[in-house]
């Protein structure tokens, strides 16, 4: 199964329609709009295609290897499949209202739980690897964990978004990093809601989207304790912007219609190079 562009859709029920670009924006309605020009990652004018309707939401999606392409389905406590019949299927279950995913150089998948009680990352594949990589801060759990991204030594960097406002004694949002065996670092709390990360090919800088603002910043993580810039260098041109992608030290944003209620944006891979 071969595709440039891809869009899965969940809505609040099957009877979604699909509206050209020139077509008065209604409810429920996915807005199909040709992709911009993004240098080795997509050609210029290439038309998404929807491929899964009906499900109660989708985030995440990644390419595994020898797998094929899976996300998640927070609602139903799932990592759904998509086959090459384009059947959905459930690859990973009995999880915890799963949100970000990320494949790491030792070929696990690596799932974001969000449900109270559970909250961080934790190995969910493969079979018989399971286990639990950090699951508070010194003590206090995590409030929402969001978006996370692999290193090739083995540590995963996080966002956490926390209930806005954050409840009494509850964490602020902030960015942490779980070294390998070790215990989480927390990379910066002066974001205002962190949500994706992405870490450049040569690992010494992690960028992060702040969706309380229409920045992102830049974090130097090459030696020591990772450091967030200042000011913040990537300006974007909303505040509903999604995840940030690197090809080729440019930034790109990928954003989602504000009448799709729930959806989940192409993405690159969250997987360590190699």
């Amino acid at each position: 199964m071969t595709r440039h562009t891809l869009l899965l859709v969940a809505g609040l029920g099957l009877g979604m329609e699909v509206a050209s670009a020139s077509a008065q924006n209604v409810p429920n309605t996915v807005v199909l709009l040709p992709a911009p020009d993004i240098a080795s990652v997509i050609k210029g004018g290439t038309r998404p295609e929807i491929v899964a309707r009906g499900l109660k939401a989708a985030d995440d999606p990644i390419w595994l290897p020898n797998i094929g392409l899976v996300f998640t389905e927070s609602p139903a406590d799932r990592v759904v499949r998509l086959g090459e019949d384009d059947q959905l299927t459930t690859f990973v279950g009995d999880l915890h209202r799963p949100l970000g995913m990320t494949f790491d150089a030792q070929g696990r998948l690596i799932s974001l739980q969000s449900q109270a009680g559970f909250t961080g990352p934790r190995v969910i594949w493969p079979a018989g690897k399971e286990m639990v990589l950090a699951d508070n801060f010194e003590g206090r759990p995590f409030g929402r964990p969001n978006d996370i991204v692999s290193d090739r030594k083995g540590g995963v960097y996080f966002s956490d978004l926390g209930p806005s406002p954050p409840p009494p004694g509850g964490m602020s949002p902030a960015v942490y990093y779980v070294p390998p065996g070790g215990n989480p670092i927390r990379v910066s709390d002066d974001i205002a809601r962190p949500n994706g990360v992405q870490l450049s090919r040569d690992e010494k800088t992690l960028h992060v989207n702040d969706t309380g603002g229409i920045n992102a910043l830049r974090v130097r993580c090459s030696s020591g304790r990772p450091v967030v810039e200042s000011p913040r260098v990537h300006q974007l041109r909303g505040p509903h912007s999604a995840d940030l992608c690197e090809r080729r030290a440019t930034l790109q944003r990928l954003t989602v219609s504000s009448s799709m209620k729930k959806a989940a944006c192409m993405r690159s891979p969250k997987r360590a190079s190699r």
